[in-house]
């Protein structure tokens, strides 16, 4: 099943979207009788299930923090909240800028997905792609900024950018790992999440033998 785009519709006429809803929020299907009859929509759903699967999964995964993080939280909060005013700063302006989230909407609400959740997505694609040795998590991004994980996830509404900072194996040709981590880290963001990957921007920051 190709990557699919809000509106688009199966040969049946039922809109993707609205499969992709039905699994990602576990809802009842609106129309069961044609659902368990139409091949159209037994295959998509065939498809998306292992998909949000994996999500699912990623979501499971214990998240360590690491030590200094609450220290360091509350450093930027303090400093925000002299920045902004001696009073109590409102949580409004404060979440958004620590927490990203992609906004998915459908006719029966809104999916958000977590920044982190998708940069699991593009590390492990990123790492399976033959060539790739590491991620380089202390190099600095041209666009973003410090990386820690080698990685850096920027998003608006459904659409994500972003910046990883790649270990290539010697011997393999560069341009062409590029090009193979771009297609597999587009592919995976698309078919996973259901977002759109508009920019995947690399910089090879060292090469070296596995």
């Amino acid at each position: 099943m190709k990557p699919f785009q809000e509106g688009e519709h199966l040969p049946c006429g039922v809109e993707l979207v609205g499969l992709v809803n039905q699994v990602a929020e576990d809802l009842r299907p609106p129309d069961p009788e044609h659902q368990s009859s139409c091949e159209h929509c037994r295959r998509a759903l065939a498809e998306l299930e292992p998909m949000w699967g994996q999500v699912r999964e990623l979501a499971r995964q214990e998240v360590i923090p690491p030590s200094a993080l609450v220290a360091t939280v509350m450093q930027a909060i303090r400093a925000e909240r002299t920045r902004v005013s001696p009073e109590e700063l409102p949580l409004r302006e404060i979440v958004p800028r620590l927490v990203e989230h992609a906004l998915l909407l459908g006719e029966r609400g809104s999916l958000r997905i977590g920044d982190s959740v998708i940069a699991q997505v593009i590390v492990r694609e990123a790492l399976a792609t033959p060539g790739v040795v590491a991620l380089d998590a202390g190099a600095a991004s041209p666009r973003f900024g410090k990386s820690s994980h080698g990685v850096t996830v920027s998003m608006r509404e459904s659409r994500v950018s972003a910046q990883l900072l790649l270990v290539v194996e010697i011997g393999w040709p560069i341009p062409g790992v590029v090009r193979d981590v771009r297609e597999r880290v587009g592919q995976a963001v698309r078919t996973i999440t259901g977002l759109a990957a508009v920019a995947i921007d690399m910089t090879v920051t060292d090469v070296r033998g596995e």
